[in-house]
C-alpha cells in the first residue's frame, strides 16, 4: 500500500501522524511511504530523517495526493486537502 503523511495544516498543530520510526516499521512491512516535505518539522524531524528510513518525500501536498492511497493525519484535512481526495483514497485521521 502507498501510505502518505501530509504536513499538518492547523495553526499551532506541531504533531505529525508518522514519525521516522513508524515509517520504518511500515516500510519493513513492505509498504511504500510518502511524507510531505517538512511534515516532521514540528517534532524536529527533517526530510533527511524520513529519507534515511526509506520514505519518499513529496515536494508539496498536490504531489503527495497523486502518490498516496492511504492518508494518515493527526487532525482533519483542510479544505484544499479535501478537494484533493478522490474515491480511490482512504483517510485515517
Amino acid at each position: 500500500m502507498k501510505i502518505a503523511c501530509p504536513k499538518e495544516s492547523k495553526d499551532q498543530e506541531f504533531r505529525v501522524a508518522l514519525t521516522p520510526k513508524s515509517v520504518k516499521t511500515l516500510i519493513d512491512d513492505d509498504h511504500e511511504v510518502w511524507s510531505e516535505t517538512q511534515a516532521g518539522a514540528g517534532i524536529s524531524c527533517s526530510d533527511e530523517d524520513y529519507k534515511s528510513v526509506g520514505a519518499k518525500i513529496a515536494k508539496n501536498v498536490g504531489e503527495l495526493f497523486s502518490c498516496g492511497e492511504l492518508f494518515i493525519k493527526v487532525k482533519e484535512p483542510n479544505h484544499a486537502e479535501r478537494m484533493l481526495l478522490t474515491p480511490e483514497h482512504t483517510l485515517f485521521s
